[in-house]
């Protein structure tokens, strides 16, 4: 399944890591992690666009992720 992202940049790496404390980013979450940027899930748009520390917000390619939600074995129903 694949996951659309957006990719979050900052002045300097304090406020990536400070922004990451505030909105409660989980490690799994991000799937790009460099000095000043991440490439986070599109459903964290609105707090990154919203939050003071981030520079600026952008559209990023999609990421293939699996789908646990609905990872269902049709032998149990």
């Amino acid at each position: 399944m694949k996951q659309s992202t957006i990719i979050v940049r900052f002045a300097n790496p304090e406020h990536k890591a400070d922004f990451l404390k505030d909105i409660k980013v989980e490690e799994s979450s991000i799937f790009l992690n460099e000095e000043n940027v991440v490439q986070l899930p599109l459903y964290f748009t609105a707090e990154a666009e919203d939050h003071n520390l981030v520079v600026s917000v952008e559209d990023g390619d999609p990421v293939e992720v699996e789908d646990e939600d609905f990872d269902l074995d049709l032998d149990d129903l």
